[in-house]
């Protein structure tokens, strides 16, 4: 058989083969003693066999005896075990006649070649079903005979299992590649790309073998075989469940217990089962976050398999990152948890907003009804979801603090993903949801029904009553999931801002974010972020001065700084004004005016940044007739955030700052000049009478100079007539 005619991506044994280990050495002598202790058997079948026998006719031109080439390939695939329907399924045969079965410029009897071939490959399908089954249902039986032989049907059970979970799986895989490569490229109708799982259509997706594999996984625990034999075959069980299971909620619970059992029992399962266990779990996960963003949530199915996942993995997942667990173990079952978390950003599993259902008959009860059914059933899932992350959320919390920088890096992830999930939930239970739009198009008629036509008053009566009879249980349960997030992200407070002293930077720039996303709730770590305003890291440094200056803007009477933290976190900020980092200049200037009144201490630092930058290489700086301006006055849009900072702080230092910002109107940047006239038009009108004589005839000669950039004259017009008393009537 000509290997260019396979898939590179191929058949079994070329998927998923590992370095062979002493066990398995091991057990290949078992198997060999075994096979010669056994009577002669028939030598293996010539290389091609009927798998290249099948390409051949595959490849022949349109024959006039249709029926007969029909019955030479259903012979050749009626003949063939296993491993040789593993191969014919993913031949490269059948996508070229996908690329052939609907073009119109074939002859009719091309086409009906290829419509025989077609059929072919379904009936392949169907054997490779049928076989697979029967085999999985042989593995499950006890192994009988001597020793020897019950050895060897242990291998044989392992060798069935990767033969069909790595063929599935593989399946599944070249149809993903062809979704960007194949026939119609990117979206391509699925029909056309996927073959495989148009043939599984009406069965299961795990091909219902699931059941099998997760008693495989407990049973050949107590075979009485050899023991690597059996762990061969628990291996090979565990990576089927990941290969294989896809789409069944109904069996999530199942196969995440199975898997965690195997996590748990850590002096049982060496730690090459344990990481096949972990390495299934992610791969389920990622699957069922991935399907996810393919159906757009129009699939039920796969939302509630999506949802199992999400509410079983953190179930499980402590085992998983027990410290006594490998790294990799770790890394890998952290994974799992990531991609739900990160899925549950999606809009479709929660809104950013309670939207009204569109184009509901208000005259159908029973199809609003079943409208409120749909939203009850999912919030109570997002609901049990978030209950049962919030009981299991000190799991994660000592993720957050583990000595792999890369679990800590995902933990922080996705506590700050769950955080802004929180933010949502929060913000549905707030805003129920408008009424439905009952007609499309039509505008809704006035509160008091007063000229409106007689059938948009019927609509607005019926409308009323939907208003009236709508269950609040949506906002109820939104609320509920929203408070139990909530308790779970508390529980991770402590360790998040623990990682604000990790050794590493990745560490600690992740656990700010993640405090900045939580917004009220981490004013327990304000000392810690304060403290952060040093970090030897400029990104760590730029994202603790963004995160204390939006606190200051979610203050309440129970969460807000105290007098010493204010002091604290202004003297943070005045160092950070001469940071050599521009993005870390800017956040602080931006904090400063989040601060307004209470950052007064800053007056002077900020008023010496109109004029010039205070960062040390800047002040060294001395000036050329060719030396670019603003390598001494510093980055415009920091010295505009310094304008506006004043501006909040809004007192006497305020006023004071008037001369440096009259320097600032005659600026090369007309984007400062245009901030400065815009800082005259506010603050001039409270400056002393002469102060304000200096400002009119400032601005008077700007819009005298007809150089002046038309920006720049329009804000100073604007602020000469504020300054200017007005004419009396």
């Amino acid at each position: 058989m000509s290997p260019n005619r396979v898939s590179l991506l191929g058949a079994p044994f070329r998927c998923g083969m590992h370095r062979p280990s002493a066990g398995g050495l091991l057990l290949a002598a078992v198997f060999a003693g075994a096979a010669l202790a056994q009577p002669p058997v028939e030598p293996p079948p010539p290389p091609g066999g009927p798998v290249a026998a099948l390409q051949n006719i595959l490849s022949q031109e349109a024959a006039a005896d249709l029926a007969a080439r029909r019955a030479n390939l259903a012979k050749l695939i009626g003949a063939m075990d296993l491993g040789e329907l593993s191969q014919v399924l993913l031949l490269e045969d059948w996508r070229t006649l996908e690329t052939q079965v609907n073009d119109p410029l074939k002859p009719k009897a091309e086409l009906a070649r290829i419509q025989t071939d077609l059929q072919a490959r379904s009936d392949a399908v169907q054997a490779f079903l049928t076989k697979g089954k029967a085999a999985m249902r042989a593995a499950r039986e006890a192994p009988t005979g001597t020793r020897q032989e019950r050895d060897v049907a242990m291998l044989q059970k392992a060798a069935t299992i990767d033969l069909i979970s790595e063929t599935v799986s593989t399946a599944r895989r070249l149809a993903n590649l062809s979704q960007l490569t194949g026939p119609g490229g990117f979206g391509a109708q699925q029909s056309q790309i996927s073959y495989l799982d148009q043939q599984l259509a009406g069965i299961p997706p795990d091909l219902g073998v699931t059941p099998d594999l997760i008693s495989l996984l407990t049973e050949s625990k107590n075979a009485d075989v050899d023991p690597a034999a059996a762990t061969l075959v628990r291996r090979s069980a565990a990576r089927a469940l990941g290969a294989i299971h896809r789409g069944q909620a109904a069996q999530v619970k199942d196969v995440v217990e199975a898997l965690d059992k195997i996590l748990a029992d850590t002096k049982a399962n060496g730690p090459e089962l344990r990481l096949i266990a972990a390495q299934s779990l992610d791969q389920l996960s990622k699957a069922a976050a991935e399907e996810m963003q393919r159906s757009l949530n129009r699939d039920p199915n796969i939302r509630d398999c999506y949802l199992a996942f999400a509410q079983g993995i953190p179930n499980v997942i402590g085992h998983g990152l027990a410290p006594d667990q490998p790294v990799e173990v770790r890394r890998t079952c952290i994974s799992a948890y990531t991609h739900l978390a990160a899925e549950m950003l999606d809009i479709s599993i929660v809104p950013q907003k309670n939207e009204a259902p569109l184009l509901l008959d208000p005259k159908d009860p029973t199809e609003i009804q079943a409208y409120k059914d749909r939203q009850k059933q999912h919030f109570d899932r997002i609901q049990a979801v978030c209950a049962d992350f919030s009981k299991n959320a000190d799991y994660l919390a000592e993720a957050v603090g583990d000595e792999d920088p890369q679990v800590r890096a995902s933990a922080l992830t996705i506590v700050a993903d769950l955080a802004n999930v929180r933010d949502r939930l929060k913000n549905l239970a707030a805003h129920p949801a408008p009424q439905p739009v009952t007609e499309p198009g039509g505008a809704a008629p006035p509160p008091n029904g007063e000229g409106a036509k007689p059938e948009a008053i019927r609509n607005f009566a019926a409308g009323v009553i939907l208003v009236a009879a709508e269950d609040t249980s949506p906002q109820q349960q939104q609320k509920q999931a929203y408070e139990d997030l909530a308790r779970g992200l508390d529980k991770t407070l402590a360790s998040v801002v623990r990682q604000l002293g990790a050794p590493d930077a990745a560490s600690r720039l992740r656990a700010i974010d993640a405090l900045e996303i939580q917004g009220v709730t981490a004013f327990p770590a304000v000392d810690a972020v304060t403290v952060s305003l040093g970090d030897p890291d400029r990104f760590v440094r730029w994202a603790a001065a963004r995160t204390l200056g939006e606190l200051a803007q979610t203050e309440t009477d129970k969460q807000k700084f105290t007098p010493a933290q204010i002091a604290a976190a202004i003297q943070g900020f005045r160092a950070l004004l001469r940071d050599e980092d521009v993005g870390v200049r800017l956040a602080s200037v931006t904090a400063l005016q989040h601060f307004g009144t209470r950052a007064a201490a800053a007056a002077p630092d900020l008023t010496a940044m109109i004029i010039r930058s205070q960062v040390p290489a800047a002040l060294a700086i001395v000036a050329a007739a060719d030396t670019d301006p603003e390598l001494a006055t510093g980055d415009p849009t920091v010295r505009i955030g310094a304008f506006r900072a004043l501006e909040a702080i809004n007192n006497d230092d305020t006023v004071r700052a008037l001369p440096a910002v009259l320097s600032a109107l005659s600026d090369k940047n007309s984007f400062v000049s245009v901030a400065a006239a815009d800082f005259i038009g506010n603050v001039g009108p409270i400056a002393p009478q002469a102060q304000r004589s200096d400002l009119v005839r400032a601005l008077h000669d700007i819009l005298a100079d007809p150089n002046t950039d038309s920006d720049v004259r329009r804000a100073a017009g604007a602020a000469l007539l504020r300054l200017l008393p007005a004419k009396p009537k």
